[in-house]
């Protein structure tokens, strides 16, 4: 084995970790321009129209606001998936492509029911992480990530702006 140098004799460990650890740290920051989540979202016109005429969103939640933003991120993740949240999708299909906003409200509404085809209990973010995993071919997002989240905050949304409640069914449901 080779011999270290009389000048390399005296450093710990601990202090060659540390430097280093450091210098990585320090490189990423420079080095980095990729911002990782952003709370300002940009929604298409169409979607600004229907979020904020249909069901006042400004007027409501206050404007720029985390639920305000929470929501129009929740409403491109909702209509189109593949660009709003590419880690988890493995084909171009949107979830509006299943589903209207009134499934997703009626969904959020109808939460953690009993669903017999699993025997168990299952949440509205079961529920989406099945979507994301069985129609769009993609993966399992983590509970607490906005590609989830945002989704259930948009369904609230929607549920709060038709004036749904808990147990709520529709027209179609009662038959």
């Amino acid at each position: 084995m080779p011999k270290l140098p009389d000048c390399f004799k005296n450093i710990h460990l601990s202090w060659v970790l540390l430097a280093l650890f450091v210098s990585v740290v320090l490189l990423f920051h420079k080095y980095s321009d990729h911002v990782f989540y952003n709370q300002m979202v940009d929604v298409d016109d169409a979607g600004v129209a229907l979020l904020q005429d249909k069901f006042d969103l400004d007027g409501k939640f206050r404007k720029g606001g985390y639920f305000t933003q929470a929501v129009y991120d929740g409403y491109n993740k909702f209509t189109d998936t593949p660009k709003h949240s590419p880690r988890f999708t493995g084909n171009d299909k949107s979830c509006s492509d299943c589903h209207a906003p009134e499934d997703m409200a009626y969904a959020f509404i109808q939460m953690d029911r009993f669903d017999i085809r699993y025997s168990k209990r299952v949440s509205f973010e079961e529920q989406v992480m099945r979507c994301y995993v069985k129609q769009l071919d993609g993966h399992v997002p983590p509970f607490y990530d906005p590609a989830l989240q945002n989704l259930k905050i948009f369904a609230r949304f929607l549920s709060i702006g038709y004036g749904l409640q808990e147990g709520s069914l529709r027209e179609t449901d009662h038959e």
